[in-house]
């Protein structure tokens, strides 16, 4: 009991992100990169994502998020390719409620080199978030009576805000280059928050840090099989959070089938499940969680869901990449 006491207590310092953070981010690096929305690897989708996590322990953390990612085929940029996207998120933690909603739009400008097997490309995005919460539903020492927590006594918290707005932005730099028809690399890094906005419902000066965000992954293609190893590193107010590993889909005709192993460092180990048929993809994973928090969630995690829907009116490749048109 004293060693799960201790774990609570902990939980703040434990904390590897002040923003929300999804397993299958490598899936969905529209949240972190503004730039891979010009990559050939990126087809014209839609989606939308759900996050529960922290459920044996306390109140669950819910995250929703949903994206819209398009090409821009503009005749003047010749071989390069222009993109934009729009995210938004919403995230739901702890007994008070406290909801952070966070709504951005973004662009990005890819150049095609060596003879289209490079492409590098520069993202850009801004927007705003507001982040509410309800002190009601918080007791503080002041409420305390000797005996118990009294909700109708006065909390007498200092409190400036219950909701609060502010301007965003982030940005990101990736690249493509590919290797072969059957070897593909991928990598890119991203500063978000970039002016490190003020966040706090008092007077104080908190400001929000930026977060750093460095990702590779590469695509193995044998046959009908393909392989997707990949890591992804953050990195925000000395907290970090480092996630390898790969996927492996097998595709027959227009359905596609597949499942991965991830492992967050020194947190969870992430098994994977991924079905596509047409434009249509769904996505299962689930933190197993075998950190320094596991006596208290039992190894459980999270689960998280996505569904991607593709725009394009033809069909898409196998491989999700239609370089060949740059």
């Amino acid at each position: 009991m004293k060693r799960i006491t201790l774990i609570f207590l902990l939980v703040p310092m434990l904390c590897f992100s002040q923003d929300i953070h999804f397993s299958d981010i490598l899936h969905n690096k529209i949240f972190i990169n503004p730039s891979v929305s010009s990559l050939p690897t990126e087809i014209n989708n839609t989606g939308i994502i759900y996050r529960c996590q922290g459920k044996s322990i306390t109140v669950p953390y819910k995250t929703y998020g949903l994206w819209l990612e398009k090409k821009l085929n503009l005749k003047f940029l010749q071989n390069d390719k222009a993109g934009y996207a729009l995210i938004a998120s919403n995230d739901i933690a702890g007994d008070g409620n406290l909801q952070k909603v966070r709504i951005l739009l973004s662009g990005s400008y890819a150049k095609t080199l060596m003879d289209k097997k490079l492409v590098v490309a520069l993202g850009y995005g801004i927007g705003i978030t507001n982040q509410s919460i309800d002190f009601s539903k918080l007791t503080f020492a002041t409420q305390w009576n000797g005996n118990f927590f009294d909700p109708a006594a006065a909390q007498h918290e200092p409190y400036a805000n219950s909701s609060i707005f502010y301007l965003d932005m982030y940005a990101g730099l990736s690249a493509f280059y590919s290797a072969s028809d059957k070897l593909r690399f991928e990598g890119g890094i991203a500063t978000d928050h970039l002016k490190e906005p003020k966040e706090t419902f008092y007077t104080s000066k908190n400001q929000l840090g930026r977060k750093v965000s460095v990702f590779v992954s590469s695509r193995i293609i044998n046959e009908q099989l393909q392989f997707t190893p990949g890591a992804i590193f953050l990195t925000q107010s000395k907290n970090s959070e480092f996630l390898f590993g790969s996927d492996i889909l097998y595709h027959i005709s227009d359905f596609t089938i597949g499942g991965g192993l991830w492992y967050r460092w020194r947190s969870d180990i992430i098994p994977s499940l991924r079905i596509a048929k047409q434009r249509l993809e769904f996505t299962i994973s689930y933190d197993t969680n075998i950190g320094i928090m596991h006596p208290a969630s039992l190894y459980r995690g999270g689960m998280e869901l996505s569904v991607r829907i593709s725009l394009d009116k033809k069909k898409v490749n196998k491989y999700d990449c239609d370089e060949m048109e740059f």
